[in-house]
């Protein structure tokens, strides 16, 4: 039988065995690794041939575009079942969308030999038509039924004439892509497959626009 004299000290020791356990617990737990990010790039591709045999104007500027205060962030942005939005913290876009989308926009207008010149929004070199755009949706919709990579472009082409700038065209395109899968880089794939479907009316209707121009 323990004595009354020896109970104090083993519950000393019990107590020290408890805190020693749970301290190891936390510290298991903390050594868990964190989830790591990932980082996606927006850059859809145009591999077609030129649309014009010979351009239609000579220089255009390509002016920054424009994303939507809602949708402008690197973090993927998502709707979810009953119409709310989430941002994820650990997908990223690898640099501003806006920027991504104006680069790849800039190459795209370039390859399609609608224009002489092509200049990228950082070129200070001045330009008679220019091309102002903006992303006003970007974002992945899980509310949808099937989900979907939703994306809304802004595009006019302005003429600057010296005294004034002419509204040579003015058009809003809807891309709806459904997703192959659940996971961000679905989701990324999709949007990008949306700019590239927009990218290619957009050029359509400026070629069009510049042959209606130089009829009037």
């Amino acid at each position: 039988m323990t004595s009354a004299a020896t109970r104090p000290g083993l519950r000393l020791l019990l107590a020290l065995l408890a805190v020693s356990l749970l301290a190891a617990g936390c510290m298991q737990g903390l050594s868990q690794p964190s989830p790591k990010k990932r980082y996606y790039t927006l850059n859809p591709q145009r591999d077609a041939a030129p649309l014009l045999a010979q351009p239609a104007a000579g220089r255009l500027k390509v002016r920054r575009l424009v994303v939507a205060a809602s949708f402008d962030t690197q973090e993927l942005v998502y709707k979810l079942k009953g119409g709310g939005f989430v941002t994820d913290y650990y997908h990223l876009f690898l640099a501003a969308p806006g920027d991504q989308a104006a680069q790849a926009l800039t190459r795209w207008i370039r390859d399609a030999g609608i224009f002489e010149t092509v200049l990228s929004p950082t070129s200070s070199t001045n330009s008679p038509y220019i091309l102002e755009t903006s992303i006003d949706e970007l974002y992945a919709d899980y509310d949808a039924s099937p989900s979907k990579a939703v994306v809304r472009l802004h595009a006019i082409l302005l003429h600057d004439t010296g005294l004034k700038y002419d509204v040579v065209m003015d058009r809003t395109y809807d891309s709806a892509t459904e997703l192959r899968g659940s996971d961000a880089a679905d989701a990324v794939a999709g949007m990008e497959a949306g700019l590239a479907s927009m990218f290619g009316a957009l050029e359509q209707d400026l070629a069009t626009a510049l042959a209606t121009q130089e009829q009037n």
